[in-house]
């Protein structure tokens, strides 16, 4: 049976989270029992680790506060869906480390984007990802703000040509009536006010299946049907005549981290982003998350398939894989676009607290 490996330096671990001794020691310092406590002391303690030699009781005390104080546990709504994958990659880590430095994550219930960013600025929630163009609510101007780009990823599209109404460019989607996936995370996107019922003037219409989808095109209920490119597929089998919408026609779907710029954990948010960044990452031109796939229990892999409009059924576990990373080859992950602001913002409340 194979054990977890667990540090033979963690004073050293933890002095590489410092600029130098002296801002090591003053956060020692914070605790009552090592007021006063000097950087010569940590000199000692670490080149005592280093030698392989026992450290005294005190080190050891200081090593299981400073520890516990650069632990934070981040709350953050999310689903199990594929705009979700790397976080939860990323949760499923976190949750087998022994050791999880910096932070941890707790999974709060499935919300909307906009019922999360309500949840950040009510600081119920500290990380909440939405629709990058998003209105922020009233109540979250002010504190709640996007931090970075998260994901983007070009949305595909369906009509059936008819008389008096193309629909070749932008200009033409209006008064076009949409049919999207009712049980997608498309939805939220398509209804709001800054996207296609802005574009067209009409309120977009959720399908409850790909089927229904392509009856309610044809029936003339919807004049256009667009979401993710499986449930698109399903649609055009029961359609003889639907066309693709011209290439570059529809906005693409870019989400961002949004966070509170009075967040108290700025350190901790911080961290989450590096390690977020090394799961969105490509080697060799791939995804990371190819292999994360393939690591998905067979109902985690077939409620991912059902949220992106893939009619499960009989399907083998081989063909829904095969859907699956077709669809997340399509989505370009990239913590991008960082503000500096709220970068500033977050780390300043960080300071401020641990001075208290």
């Amino acid at each position: 049976m194979s054990t977890r490996p667990t540090t033979k330096k963690p004073l050293a671990a933890i002095r590489s989270r410092f600029l130098n001794l002296r801002d090591m020691a003053e956060e020692l310092g914070k605790f009552s029992d090592f007021q006063g406590v000097g950087h010569p002391s940590l000199v000692r303690w670490l080149a005592a680790e280093k030698d392989g030699n026992p450290l005294p009781r005190r080190a050891q005390r200081a090593i299981e506060l400073l520890s516990a104080k650069r632990t934070e546990t981040l709350r953050i709504p999310f689903h199990d869906s594929p705009l979700a994958l790397p976080l939860m990659i990323l949760a499923a880590r976190k949750a087998e480390a022994s050791q999880s430095a910096g932070f941890t994550i707790e999974r709060m219930d499935a919300l909307s984007g906009v019922e999360a960013l309500l949840q950040v600025s009510r600081h119920e929630a500290d990380v909440a990802f939405a629709w990058e163009d998003v209105k922020l609510p009233a109540a979250s101007r002010g504190t709640c703000a996007a931090l970075c780009h998260y994901v983007s990823y070009d949305l595909d599209g369906i009509f059936i040509e008819r008389e008096g109404k193309p629909i070749k460019t932008r200009v033409d989607l209006r008064k076009i009536k949409f049919g999207f996936p009712g049980t997608s995370a498309v939805g939220e996107f398509l209804k709001s006010e800054v996207t296609f019922e802005k574009a067209s003037g009409l309120s977009p219409l959720a399908m409850a299946s790909a089927k229904a989808a392509a009856m309610a095109l044809q029936k003339k209920e919807v004049d256009c049907l667009v979401g993710w490119h499986p449930w698109l597929t399903n649609a055009r089998k029961e359609l003889n005549q639907a066309q693709d919408l011209p290439a570059g026609l529809l906005p693409p779907i870019r989400l961002a981290l949004f966070v509170s710029k009075e967040s108290k954990k700025g350190p901790a948010i911080l961290q989450f982003l590096r390690e977020l960044a090394s799961v969105v990452k490509k080697e060799d031109g791939k995804n990371v998350m190819d292999a994360a796939l393939r690591a998905l229990e067979e109902k985690q892999l077939q409620d991912l398939a059902k949220r992106i409009g893939v009619e499960v059924g009989s399907m083998t576990r081989e063909q829904l894989l095969k859907e699956v990373e077709g669809l997340v080859a399509g989505y370009d992950f990239r913590l991008t676009d960082a503000d500096l602001d709220v970068l500033f913002c977050i780390w300043r409340e960080a300071e401020v607290a641990a001075a208290q």
